[in-house]
């Protein structure tokens, strides 16, 4: 072997070992059921019975629920779309992204693939957001809410500044800056290029979901989070709902606000708050807890 193929051996191997070593403690892998288009793609597993709608976070899609999750199909249905303007799912000309926009999307799924009764909402991050708006205002179609490390905040102020807390890297691009919006542009430019980046730079995420990480708009990204998560809604909707509610928080997430949320529990007795060892990824890390939450909840 020569010296190049060696240096390129050598730098293959530490970069697999990097990709490793990042991912450590993820345990997903790509999962089934047949792919529907409606309002929005939805992947539906299993038959008929009741229903678990699985919603994913900001920037990502339906695939964050890996494999494990399709155990949820068993002896029901389970439906796990993509949000609207994420994904595979339609990007509306003129949509503003708003929660209410976000949830008659998902209503519309609902009332067409699962219509014998109302269904368990799970929501990862955003997609808690958005549960708890349906429940809220449709709450014929919600038996219950399980949020895994929900974005809830009092307020636009409070939540902006949970986020910038973060550190200055989130703060850049996970809020509305010329950064993030140029960023976000280019991405829509070159698709295909800004999904190796994407694998690159987030070789924590399995590569289907750090890909996924890109299939949105700059109107969709950016309405989204400022419509959606920035603008308080959860914290008035945990005061005045009327299903049982189960928020799952991991112990080490800078995006969850402990505090808040123990609050809100303690002030509605339909909410039962856990804290799980973990960080903002539950669902990729702890999938079979998850799995097992959302069957005790069904």
């Amino acid at each position: 072997m020569g010296w190049a193929a060696l240096a390129f051996a050598i730098l293959v191997g530490a970069l697999t070992g990097w990709v490793l070593w990042s991912r450590r403690g993820v345990r997903w892998s790509m999962p089934s059921g047949e792919e529907r288009v409606l309002a929005l793609s939805v992947r539906v597993v299993g038959g008929s019975g009741p229903a678990v709608v699985l919603l994913h976070g900001l920037a990502g899609s339906g695939r964050y629920f890996g494999a494990r999750f399709d155990a949820l199909g068993q002896g029901g249905r389970l439906l796990v779309p993509d949000l609207l303007g994420f994904g595979r799912s339609p990007r509306p000309a003129g949509a503003q992204y708003s929660v209410e926009e976000h949830v008659g999307a998902v209503a519309e799924v609902i009332e067409a693939l699962a219509p014998g009764g109302p269904a368990l909402i799970a929501g990862h991050s955003t997609g808690c957001v958005v549960a708890l708006g349906l429940a809220v205002m449709r709450p014929e179609l919600v038996s219950g809410v399980v949020a895994f490390c929900p974005p809830v905040y009092r307020d636009a102020a409070h939540a902006k500044a949970r986020i910038g807390a973060i550190g200055k890297r989130v703060e850049m691009f996970a809020l509305e800056t010329p950064m993030a919006r140029a960023t976000c542009r280019w991405m829509c430019e070159h698709r295909e290029a800004a999904g190796v980046l994407a694998q690159l730079l987030r070789p924590d995420l399995p590569a289907p979901i750090a890909r996924d990480g890109v299939q949105h708009t700059w109107a969709s990204y950016s309405g989204t989070l400022k419509r959606v998560v920035l603008q308080g809604h959860a914290s008035a909707w945990l005061s005045e709902i009327s299903v049982p509610v189960r928020l799952i928080a991991g112990d080490r997430d800078p995006v969850t606000d402990l505090e808040l949320l123990r609050s809100l529990a303690a002030s509605n007795p339909l909410i039962q708050l856990e804290i799980w060892p973990g960080d903002h990824d539950q669902p990729l890390r702890d999938p079979d807890r998850c799995v097992a939450a959302l069957l005790a909840a069904r």
